[in-house]
C-alpha cells in the first residue's frame, strides 16, 4: 500500500508539466499532445500487461513499472525538447499500466472474496495522493 501511495504521488507530480511545456515555447496543442501520449500509452498497454501477468508474474510488472517511472522522472530533469517530453510521457504511461494492473491483481488475489470490496477501497485510498497535489492547494491573496 505504501508503494502504491508513493508511486502515484510521484506520477501526480506532473500536474505542472503543462506550465513547463508552455515555458519551453509549446502551445496548447503541444501540451495536449504530450499529456495525451501518457493516456494513449496506458490504454494500449493495460490489456497487454493483463495478458502477460499470468506468464511473467505480478512482481515482475510491479518492479518494471516502478523502474520505468524512476527512470522517466530522472530523465525529466534533463529533458527540454518537446519530442523528448512526449517520449518520457509514453514511458510513464507504460510504467503506470505495468504497475497499476499488477498491483490491482495482487490485491485481488491476496484478499478473500468476502473482503475484496474493503481491500479495493483501501487500495484506492492509498492511490489518492493526487488529492494533495499542488493544483488543489489554495492560492494566497498575494499571488492573485
Amino acid at each position: 500500500m505504501l508503494t502504491n501511495f508513493f508511486f502515484f504521488g510521484a506520477l501526480n507530480g506532473f500536474l505542472l508539466l503543462p506550465l513547463y511545456i508552455q515555458r519551453l515555447g509549446g502551445d496548447e496543442a503541444d501540451i495536449g499532445l504530450v499529456q495525451g501520449l501518457y493516456s494513449a500509452a496506458g490504454i494500449v498497454c493495460q490489456p497487454v500487461v493483463g495478458a502477460l501477468i499470468d506468464y511473467l508474474g505480478r512482481r515482475f510488472f510491479m518492479r518494471l513499472g516502478a523502474l520505468l517511472l524512476v527512470v522517466s522522472c530522472a530523465l525529466f530533469v534533463v529533458a527540454s525538447p518537446l519530442p523528448l517530453l512526449g517520449v518520457l510521457r509514453i514511458l510513464q504511461g507504460v510504467a503506470f499500466s505495468a504497475f497499476f494492473v499488477a498491483n490491482y491483481v495482487h490485491v485481488v488475489e491476496m484478499v478473500p472474496v468476502e473482503r475484496r470490496g474493503w481491500a479495493l477501497g483501501i487500495f484506492g485510498a492509498s492511490s489518492a495522493s493526487r488529492a494533495s497535489s499542488p493544483h488543489r492547494w489554495p492560492r494566497s491573496s498575494a499571488s492573485s
